[in-house]
């Protein structure tokens, strides 16, 4: 979709009142050819466009959405007689170009439809082409949204009796989304059950719900869902980590103790494999544990400021500059490819005249 703005469309009538027919079919494109389907943003400007060759003599727009065509033109143009045309033309709600091209100054969703263009050559060859006109509405929220996450890419701990969901709101045209596994770069469809729902202004509200995949052996699944974003030929997703458990703890069992000096770097890994999944957590007296980061998440996230906490992409939590709130039981939940596994390690400061 192609927008021209208000002060573009001056310029060129200023410029084709020196030369008129010269600009025009300079204009033109060297092809003679429609896309079948275009999308128009609603509440936008926007150009629906056709290449008519450079030789066109005339073209007229003809909405035919209903069982009965309209036998007037809704926009038309006669090079010659540099002559403007139609029933929306008059009435001011579009424009047609000295290229041919319709342009509507302020899209709504009735122009959904069908348009048929008629167009003549300098041999008064007679030429027609269809094109199906879909207008859309992006959602404030461009990804889906899975889970209860906001972001595009998340952790949740999950019990494994609950249901996943996945929506996308205030959308339009309907999408359909898609709930896959994904082990290792590999997706693996997950069936679901789909709801739609249309609201007052045309828009659409998806969700799909599945049962979480089970396997006693793994408590980390990484669920992506999805969608194909037509009007801008992309796809968006949104992935959530799920550590599967009835409790959001893990029996605490020390694997190794790791000694850090006081405000230098230091860094923690999980194993000696890097592997695809895995979630570094922080463990305090009362049982609950704070989650600092997990696979998915951008290389280098600074996740506590004030701590100068990092999460890497390679397994690894990183301190910028140790402190002494840093020392305690970290833990790493990880797959190794065949189960999850759980690796404790006890943080220790060491050093002399701490913060002095």
């Amino acid at each position: 979709m192609s927008v021209i703005p208000a002060v573009i469309l001056t310029l060129i009538v200023a410029l084709y009142q020196v030369d008129g027919r010269v600009l025009a079919r300079n204009l033109m494109s060297s092809q003679s050819a429609c896309k079948g389907i275009q999308y128009i943003e609603v509440g936008k400007q926007a150009a629906i466009h056709c290449s008519f060759g450079i030789n066109f003599t005339a073209v007229y727009w003809y909405n035919v959405s209903s069982i009965y065509e309209s036998k007037s033109p809704i926009a038309g143009y006669v090079v010659d007689d540099m002559l403007k045309i139609g029933t929306e033309y008059a009435e001011g709600t579009m424009d047609i170009m000295f290229n041919g091209d319709i342009v509507i100054w302020n899209v709504v969703t009735q122009h959904d439809g069908k348009l048929k263009v008629v167009y003549t050559d300098e041999n008064d060859v007679l030429s027609t082409a269809y094109i199906s006109v879909i207008t859309f509405v992006t959602p404030n929220q461009i990804h889906p949204i899975i889970g209860s996450c906001e972001e595009a890419d998340c952790y949740q701990h999950y019990s494994t009796s609950e249901l996943i969901k996945c929506s996308i709101n205030a959308i339009k045209p309907p999408v359909d989304l898609s709930l896959v596994k994904r082990v290792n770069g590999e997706d693996s469809p997950i069936s679901t059950q789909k709801e739609i729902t249309e609201n007052d202004d045309g828009t659409f509200n998806i969700t799909i719900s599945a049962e979480i995949p089970k396997d006693e052996d793994v408590s980390l699944v990484l669920l992506v869902c999805a969608y194909n974003w037509e009007p801008t030929e992309s796809k968006k997703e949104a992935s959530i980590l799920l550590e599967l458990s009835e409790s959001i703890g893990h029996e605490i069992k020390l694997d190794k103790s790791v000694d850090f000096v006081f405000a230098e770097r230091g860094t923690l890994s999980c194993s000696e494999t890097n592997f695809d999944l895995y979630i570094w957590k922080k463990l305090f007296n009362d049982g609950v544990p704070q989650v600092l980061g997990w696979s998915g998440m951008i290389d280098g996230k600074i996740t506590d400021k004030d701590n100068g906490v990092e999460i890497s992409a390679t397994e690894h939590l990183m301190f910028d500059r140790v402190k002494l709130e840093d020392e305690g039981i970290y833990q790493c939940v990880y797959n190794d490819g065949t189960s999850s596994k759980v690796t404790n390690i006890r943080l220790n400061i060491l050093g002399n005249n701490f913060g002095k």
